[in-house]
């Protein structure tokens, strides 16, 4: 092994222990993720000595610890999925009774495992390295060809099940935030697409069929646990806590004025406020639109089949909804969420998302950005009268980010801010 690797892996392993004990000691709101991400940390940490146990030579000359260290595959995938469940999920289930069953195969493989320990060490290191002595080839084949198929099998598995939690959480936070700062999971993604690289890397180690090749493919997952060490404990650290609210509240009661208005028979009048446009056809959504014979309106009237929310009084909350936006402009609050606005409107949270969902078929955060995008333009096209800088209009328009306004504004418009002070100038 070359001797920067080995020091490398030296200061990994070192790193990913100190992370591991800062996480399991934490005792801040996100202990019980802290937890399982120290876990998890510890976990890759005892991985990556194993490489700099095998530059030593001490497993050569001590079987035993590679045998001791060897059973931790199958922690990897329940600790991975609990940890994401943990960020992504509102309220999520605690460690107990069922939940406990996911470390099932996990402590078989170390009860297995650790009966090797009553083997000599010849054997045992045999058996573990591809080299079984005679009659040893069928543990070999366990511990081989069988633990690594069901291994990945296991660990893919749950890799998927966190991919698809982490992309229900990304819809969740649209459907309730205006914002996406600190909300965003979008780095644990990333890390688990790198794991199944790193574990894809691992396959292809296993089946490498030059010499050339498995020294460079262990390179390259050595290396790869040093990165998921530190991007894991980086990360992990800075992460705040997500939900801090339970938006399975009961529902709350109706505004009056949409109770009378439906009562009363009131037609909702028909309006051309602008919430977005597409700046590659040049559409233009507006609120008032009917689109119920679009499928995304066919999807929203499957999702809200069986809600008590009527036709009717979901336009006339809807007409009330234009009312706030336009007269109290609360989308200038960077931190306006789905339940500062119903509480606006006297209304549950399930309904104004229903409404927001069903009648313009847009979620709240799409809903929200496109007003501030629309206040924004005005304010564009008058920067060199007020000297208003890009940032500055972004705040004022409700946006915590420059980042963040410049992808709604592409999104909404078609087109960067920059490019639409172009256009404006050219225009003129």
């Amino acid at each position: 092994m070359n001797s920067l690797l080995w020091v490398l892996y030296l200061l990994g392993t070192v790193q990913g222990v100190m992370l591991s004990v800062a996480l399991l000691s934490s005792r801040d709101e996100r202990r019980i993720a802290n937890r399982y991400l120290g876990l998890l940390t510890l976990l890759f940490s005892v991985a990556l000595a194993d490489y700099v146990l095998d530059y030593v030579g001490l497993t050569a000359s001590y079987p035993w610890v590679r045998t001791l260290q060897w059973p931790k595959e199958f922690f990897y995938g329940p600790l991975i999925y609990f940890y994401v469940r943990e960020l992504s999920v509102p309220n999520p289930p605690q460690l107990q009774g069922r939940e406990w069953l996911h470390f099932v195969p996990a402590a078989l493989h170390v009860i297995i495992s650790w009966m090797l320990l009553a083997l000599s060490g010849e054997r045992q290191l045999g058996i573990l390295t591809d080299a079984p002595e005679a009659g040893d080839e069928w543990l070999w084949m366990i511990f081989g060809p069988i633990e690594q198929t069901v291994t990945m099998s296991v660990i893919m598995l749950y890799l998927f099940i966190s991919l698809r939690l982490l992309r229900a959480h990304s819809r969740r936070v649209l459907e309730t935030y205006s914002y996406t700062e600190k909300l965003s999971l979008d780095w644990l993604r990333h890390l688990i697409i790198g794991l199944i690289s790193i574990y894809l890397i691992w396959v292809l180690q296993v089946f490498s069929p030059t010499t050339f090749w498995e020294d460079a493919l262990h390179a390259a997952l050595g290396l790869g646990f040093v990165v998921l060490i530190y991007s894991m404990g980086y990360k992990g650290l800075r992460q705040p806590r997500i939900f801090h609210l339970d938006l399975s509240v009961p529902l709350e009661p109706l505004s009056r004025s949409s109770l009378s208005a439906v009562m009363n028979g009131v037609e909702p009048v028909a309006t051309t406020n602008e919430v977005s446009a597409s700046g590659g056809d040049g559409k233009i959504n507006r609120l008032g639109e009917d689109l119920d014979e679009s499928p995304a309106a066919s999807f929203a009237d499957n999702k809200y089949a069986n809600s008590p929310l009527s036709t009717e009084l979901s336009q006339a909350l809807l007409e009330e909804l234009k009312t706030v936006m336009a007269s109290e402009r609360p989308y200038l609050d960077n931190q306006l969420t789905l339940l500062k606005l119903a509480a606006m409107l006297n209304i549950s949270a399930h309904y104004l998302s229903q409404v927001i969902n069903q009648q313009l078929q847009m979620n709240f955060f799409d809903f929200i950005n496109g007003h501030r995008i629309e206040a924004s333009l005005a304010m564009l096209q008058q920067a060199d009268e007020t000297g208003m800088t890009v940032l500055d209009i972004a705040m004022a328009s409700g946006f915590n980010s420059k980042s963040a306004f410049y992808s709604a504004f592409k999104k909404h418009q078609g087109v960067t801010p920059g490019e639409y002070r172009k256009r404006i100038a050219s225009a003129c």
